[in-house]
């Protein structure tokens, strides 16, 4: 498989575009038993919007499986999936250290793959880790993302303070901060952001 110049597949394998009907029921039914089987045994947290589950065939990746899908307006959660897999992809590129990798993101089931953080929650360390989330929370508000502030959603680890529940961003394709942040990026990893950024748009912010 081609890879892109960070290592990952290409941006239309990496979303639920690549799979077709007869993909995502086995994909379903594959999340069910994860979570039928796993929840007791492999369950790295559990909160109001999902499960978080160690992904069995990864150990370094964590598998989210939100609790509520609205069956509905699927159209809408495929939009919303796009937009989840994109913004989380363009802000790691940005802040490796602060920003856990995405590497699925799934509207039926509702699910995200992301890299795994080992470690303990901010609330539990001193001051200095809890200034270092109120840090990411203040470059993230300026980019035009929004984060839930809460510290049981930032975890300390060998590697960094890393923020690691949903973005909640509102018309940040347009945001100039945003626009200069990925401008500053080195080149290959520019030209990934930008192939990103153009597929956000694309899915719509609203």
């Amino acid at each position: 498989m081609q890879k892109t110049p960070e290592g990952n597949p290409p941006i239309e394998q990496t979303t639920t575009e690549r799979n077709p009907q007869q993909n995502e029921t086995w994909f379903a039914k594959h999340i069910k038993k994860m979570r039928d089987s796993q929840e007791k045994t492999n369950t790295l947290g559990k909160g109001s919007k999902k499960l978080v589950l160690q992904n069995k065939t990864n150990p370094e990746q964590a598998i989210g499986i939100f609790h509520h899908t609205d069956m509905d307006n699927k159209e809408k959660e495929a939009r919303q999936a796009k937009k989840r897999f994109y913004i989380n992809k363009i802000l790691h590129l940005l802040f490796p250290e602060n920003i856990p990798d995405i590497h699925l993101a799934t509207s039926q089931p509702k699910t995200i793959i992301v890299d795994k953080i080992s470690g303990e929650e901010v609330e539990k360390y001193h001051i200095l880790s809890r200034a270092k989330a109120l840090i990411i929370i203040h470059k993230l508000s300026k980019l035009g993302v929004l984060v839930d502030q809460a510290l049981f959603n930032f975890m300390k680890s060998k590697n960094g303070v890393f923020y690691i529940d949903d973005f909640y961003h509102a018309c940040v394709t347009e945001n100039r901060n945003f626009l200069k942040a990925i401008d500053k990026l080195e080149p290959a990893k520019r030209e990934l952001a930008l192939k990103y950024l153009e597929r956000l748009r694309t899915a719509g912010e609203n």
